[in-house]
Order: structure tokens, then sequence, then C-alpha cells
């Protein structure tokens, strides 16, 4: 239900734009999700709207956890996804361009 319930708000947004707050809100929620399936879901449905999102630093934080990830899958759309948004603050930026150096380290495959 939460995976059809993503995918129907990301497609209302592109179709109502004014609500895209609201519902990039509500994604940045489902990154918490016990699911992976869902949180997938969620970053894959962000980075449709990433023209519509601009991160804070709350957004950025719980964004850049995923990048811990033993999931190679969900650290490539992470990247996608903070490649396509605009960051709020530059703290915001120093803080991903340190997590995608830190990651590089962990993850050398990912480069």
């Amino acid at each position: 239900v939460r995976l059809a319930a993503i995918d129907a708000l990301a497609e209302q947004t592109l179709q109502v734009p004014a609500i895209a707050s609201k519902a990039v809100e509500y994604m940045m929620d489902m990154m918490n999700d016990e699911l992976e399936s869902v949180r997938m879901n969620a970053v894959h449905s962000l980075t449709k709207l990433a023209h519509f999102t601009v991160v804070t630093d709350t957004m950025c934080t719980l964004l850049l956890q995923g990048l811990e990830s033993p999931r190679a899958e969900l650290r490539h759309a992470l990247y996608t996804l903070l490649s396509q948004v605009r960051m709020r603050v530059p703290a915001c930026l120093v803080l991903v361009v340190q997590s995608l150096s830190k990651c590089a380290a962990i993850f050398p495959q990912d480069q």
C-alpha cells in the first residue's frame, strides 16, 4: 500500500505542483520506513520531483544516512537524487561532498 501511495503522490504532484512541498515531506518520512523497497521507491519518486525539491538541513541528514547502506542500488539512487536537488544552505552541500568522499572510501566500486 505504501509503494502505491508513494507512486500515486509523485504522479499527482507532477500534475499539481502546488502540493509539492507536502509530497516531498511525506516521501522524506518514507525514507525512515523499515522496508527497503519503500525507501527505494521514495528515493526514485523524490528524484522525479527533484526540480520541486530544496533540501533542508534535516532532509540532508536523512538522505546522507542512506549512503551508508550496504545495498549499492540504494546508494546509486541517492547519488542520482543528490545530483539533481537544490540545497537550501551551503553547509548542506559541504556535508554532501564530505559524505560522498567518505562513501567513495568505503565503497570504492561506486566510483
